[in-house]
């Protein structure tokens, strides 16, 4: 429980140290008078994130101190001489800063803390009783370990099942993506690896290609020479030769001629020498082996451009880069059926577990439903709601979620009317009943060490004020409850009264005694603190 607040520059108080006692704690006064400036510092102690208009006008800084007595969570940090201490500071420029056992921590550290330790409720409370997330959060808290247990587990599975879901569709998605994008890759991969191809292939085979093309074109234009100079036509260069030479011979005086045909028959002797020259350096089957070789180069060429084109790339690198590729998609490809056929075994496993879990989970939930109903009807038979009915409707859902196949409504009807959800069937007061029933009835292990009620009976009035005051000391018996309130008869059954006063711009809080509670609870009855019939009427209600 909390034992001590010091606050200050929070709301409107500058500052204020109260010592609180186990019990009910009411805290009263007038509207105005600054009750909301303490519900902000105990929200502020409950970790709720800071706002620059919780601090004190004028102010640049504000801070909260609590002292809590030692619970026996083992969620908790370590102790010093039993007391847990919490210090929050808060300024204009949003910052601030935690401490927790003199340490400075996360908020998100006191926050997690602080579930155990206090919990507020405002009459935005209502709010969250008609939130079916929060409706179903209350029904398994009734449902023991086992439920907590189960739940877990439940969590986990489906957890499980999407995760082998998603896995599945992944491996699905691949395949089609490998089969639309390498659909001609076998065939470019089977080539590729045929014709052996590098990086260097291309610029090789083009350089190879220009060597041997040149060479051929040389030896071409030679035999075309030779041809015409062994051509033994009529007509050919030989026989013009042979003639000319002749000719030169029939012309020359007689006494040239001796010495001219000497020339003539050295000159027909080089031409033959020329000749045998080229059919040895024109060899026809090395023209035609150098032939063959161009060709295979052209056509080893063709089919790399081909090739290109087909994988639809630039270049030889890039071809290299997607026949690598295809070869290792199309590999996992040829074994993926394997791979999805034991990851659908698995998600069909993991969905036959989280069904069998969400149905025993279901049977649990009536069970803690029904607990809940019976604890819950006996608290508004006790708040003068006798007439009407609660009830926990389990909604069957299509999906299974990782919370169950299930969400709750809680329902209400009166008399022998049908049952509605509770926010169309009951009103503010009853909603307010409502509220304190269930927190009443849920398992000790669900009460935090310290609950604070924020005006939750507004609404209610007369018999049905007095009751619910009897429920809120009832609870008080379970965990500490602090209570601002504006009702005298739920003021009155407190175990400790402060009130709230307000004089100029400063609030300040003051521990009332006997007589001072028996002026405070006259003012809330009649609005003047010396109305003697008011004093005589708030005695009795003290001493009742």
């Amino acid at each position: 429980m909390i034992e001590e607040v010091h606050l200050e520059n929070i709301g409107g108080i500058e500052e204020a140290q109260l010592c609180f006692s186990p019990g009910l704690t009411a805290i009263t006064g007038e509207s105005g008078a600054g009750k909301s400036s303490l519900v902000r510092a105990l929200e502020l102690v409950a970790g709720k994130r800071s706002a620059s208009t919780m601090i004190k006008a004028g102010s640049d800084n504000g801070s909260v101190e609590a002292i809590f007595n030692s619970p026996s969570s083992k969620n908790l940090p370590p102790w010093e001489e039993g007391k847990l201490f919490i210090k929050r500071e808060v300024n204009k420029n949003g910052r601030g800063r935690v401490w927790v056992q003199n340490r400075q921590v996360p908020l998100s550290t006191l926050s997690e803390l602080s579930r155990e330790l206090i919990t507020i409720q405002s009459q935005f409370a209502q709010l969250e009783l008609l939130n079916q997330d929060n409706q179903l959060q209350m029904v398994d808290s009734c449902g023991g370990p086992s439920l907590a247990a189960l739940k877990k587990e439940l969590k986990s599975e489906v957890k499980s099942t999407i995760e082998q879901e998603k896995r599945l569709l992944t491996i699905k998605k691949r395949q089609r993506e490998i089969t639309d994008r390498f659909q001609k890759a076998e065939d470019i991969v089977h080539r590729w690896r045929k014709m052996e191809i590098n990086k260097e292939s291309e610029t090789t085979w083009e350089e190879d290609h220009r060597k041997l093309s040149s060479e051929l074109a040389r030896m071409n234009d030679l035999r075309k020479i030779r041809f015409r100079m062994k051509n033994d036509e009529p007509g050919s260069l030989k026989e013009e030769l042979e003639d000319i030479m002749e000719q030169v011979l029939r012309r020359l005086p007689q006494e040239n001629r001796e010495e001219v045909s000497g020339h003539i028959d050295l000159l027909l002797e080089s031409y033959s020498s020329i000749l045998s020259i080229l059919d040895e350096a024109g060899d026809e089957e090395n023209r035609n082996l150098l032939e063959e070789s161009v060709e295979e180069l052209e056509s080893k060429m063709g089919a790399l451009r081909k090739l290109k084109r087909t994988a639809g790339v630039a270049n030889v690198e890039e071809l290299i880069d997607y026949c690598e590729e295809a070869d290792r998609e199309l590999e996992w490809l040829r074994s993926s059926n394997d791979l999805k056929n034991d990851v659908e075994r698995q998600v069909e496993e993991h969905r036959k577990s989280a069904s069998r879990m969400a149905l025993e989970l279901r049977r649990r939930r009536k069970e803690a439903s029904l607990w809940l109903e019976s604890r819950v009807n006996l608290c508004l038979s006790q708040m003068a709601m006798e007439d009407s009915l609660f009830s926990v409707g389990l909604i069957e859902e299509s999906r299974l979620r990782t919370t169950g196949a299930e969400s709750v409504e809680f329902r209400l009807s009166w008399g022998k009317g049908d049952p509605g959800p509770v926010s169309k069937m009951a009103s503010g007061g009853e909603l307010s009943r409502i509220l304190l029933a269930i927190r009443l009835s849920l398992p000790d292990d669900q009460f935090p060490s310290t609950v604070v009620f924020d005006e939750v009976e507004a609404g209610l009035g007369g018999k049905a004020a007095v009751l619910a005051g009897i429920k809120l000391k009832e609870l008080s018996n379970r965990c500490q409850v602090i209570l601002i309130t504006h009702e005298a008869t739920i003021a009155a059954q407190a175990d400790c009264h402060m009130v709230v006063r307000r004089k100029g711009n400063e609030s300040y809080i003051e521990k009332l005694d006997r007589d001072g509670r028996v002026s405070e609870i006259a003012r809330m009855l009649s609005g003047d603190f010396n109305l003697e019939e008011a004093k005589s009427h708030a005695a009795k209600l003290l001493d009742s």
